[in-house]
């Protein structure tokens, strides 16, 4: 893809402008997937010049001038007085701090990987589909905060294969449950729920009748019952059950 240097600076502020975390303040990346933009290393001038310089037409959006976009505001408006009044050299700048942001979001992300590799619970169903993940709240709790954050986006993403409409305010949500009494849970878009339960924190698919929790059995007691009839002068202990024809005397077994 031709995005280039300026494109880079404009997404990243428009990512900022919106609110963001470290993902969104990296910007497009030079390869993802399949995508790739190898001009990202350079300016939209540099560019021009080169077309210019070999004799080269192009063509441009005619949707690029107007102002009415948020992207084209910044680019037409913005920029170019940051540029003008604050440094010149501002998108360069805001390129670099976004080349930093993008190696810190890498890093972040091994990490949270290697927490799901060795503590994760992932359930496929008979095709192989992910249906739900879980990991230990007290893993989760002894790490930092932004390591939680990680997990529970790289949980999400495993779990609807995408980060469509996932926002911070919904990774952060999600990690406030681990503070909270267990059995608690919130939506989440694409059809997906966050589950805190006993000992596990899960994300998991609405639709999903497989229970996360690990239910905890109780068994009732059994109770022996002896009836026999009333006779006169009987006296009932203070504790004793009395109903005045019958008392019932019970030996309680816990399994």
């Amino acid at each position: 893809m031709a995005h280039h240097g300026d494109d880079q600076a404009e997404t990243i502020l428009h990512n900022l402008f919106r609110g963001t975390g470290l993902k969104g303040l990296g910007g497009m990346r030079p390869l993802r997937d399949r995508i790739v933009r190898p001009l990202l290393c350079v300016g939209r001038e540099e560019i021009l010049a080169y077309l210019s310089e070999n004799g080269i037409s192009y063509c441009e959006d005619s949707t690029n001038n107007e102002t009415e976009y948020a992207r084209n505001r910044i680019r037409k408006v913005i920029l170019p007085q940051i540029k003008e009044q604050i440094n010149a050299r501002a998108g360069e700048n805001i390129i670099h701090a976004g080349l930093m942001a993008a190696k810190a979001d890498a890093y972040l992300e091994k990490q949270a990987d290697s927490l799901l590799t060795n503590h994760g619970d992932l359930k496929k169903d008979k095709d192989g589909i992910v249906y739900q993940w879980g990991i230990g709240t007290e893993i989760l709790l002894n790490e930092d905060d932004i390591i939680r954050g990680y997990v529970i986006r790289q949980m999400i993403k495993g779990v609807n294969q995408s980060m469509k409409d996932i926002t911070m305010v919904h990774v952060e949500s999600a990690a406030a449950l681990l503070f909270g009494p267990a059995g608690r849970q919130i939506d989440l878009p694409g059809g997906l729920i966050a589950v805190r339960t006993g000992k596990q924190m899960w994300i998991k698919k609405k639709n999903v009748e497989d229970p996360v929790d690990n239910h905890l059995e109780v068994s009732l007691p059994n109770v022996d019952f002896s009836v026999f009839s009333y006779k006169k002068a009987w006296k009932f202990p203070k504790t004793g059950i009395r109903n005045g024809l019958i008392m019932i005397k019970s030996n309680v077994h816990f399994l």
